[in-house]
């Protein structure tokens, strides 16, 4: 897959300190791109992150995707040698907002984990999406062969090493545990 970014610009943060942010528009779909320091050569850090509009716009508590996508940018500036794909296209492993907020819903009624609660709303698998574009992206930036992948997902490292980079360390992000209260809040 061959594909070109279609917009840079510098990114200072009030969290992180300064990135160069990349724009990229792909099969119709945006991806938003970070880096920070020289991504074309050492072991640079390398984090790829699905859109989650509960977590990142509204700060959902049942969600740990906030918390990753904190502790990734966190990392990445800390080393200040890394790269941060974001594909807001593929919300909640890859479905839409509706069946992602009903897997919620039933993950809180029953307490399944969020690695089982679209197959326990009868879907045949429980994640949909596919790394090809993001591979494709950290090819144009030319990053490093040799990568730290800010991931513990299978697919995402499958998919980078199918793509010719090598996973030198995988850093998992600690799961937030989560005590689900009955709703207080009306609709």
């Amino acid at each position: 897959m061959l594909i070109k970014a279609r917009a840079q610009a510098k990114l200072p943060t009030t969290k992180y300190g300064n990135f160069a942010c990349t724009a990229y528009k792909i099969g119709g779909h945006d991806y938003a791109c970070v880096t920070c320091g020289d991504v074309t050569t050492g072991n640079p850090f390398v984090r790829i992150q699905s859109g989650c509009v509960y977590a990142t716009v509204f700060h959902s508590a049942d969600c740990d995707c906030r918390q990753e996508i904190d502790d990734a940018l966190r990392v990445i500036a800390g080393a200040q040698h890394g790269v941060f794909v974001y594909a807001p296209h593929k919300e909640g492993r890859g479905v839409d907002l509706v069946t992602k907020t009903l897997a919620m819903a039933n993950r809180q009624e029953t307490g399944c984990d969020s690695a089982e609660d679209l197959s326990a709303i009868g879907l045949e698998s429980n994640d949909f999406r596919g790394y090809d574009e993001e591979v494709a992206i950290l090819r144009d930036l030319q990053v490093s062969r040799q990568i730290r992948l800010l991931s513990c997902n299978d697919g995402k490292r499958q998919a980078v090493e199918k793509g010719g980079f090598t996973v030198t360390q995988e850093y998992c992000f600690a799961k937030p545990s989560h005590t689900w209260q009955p709703s207080t809040a009306s609709a």
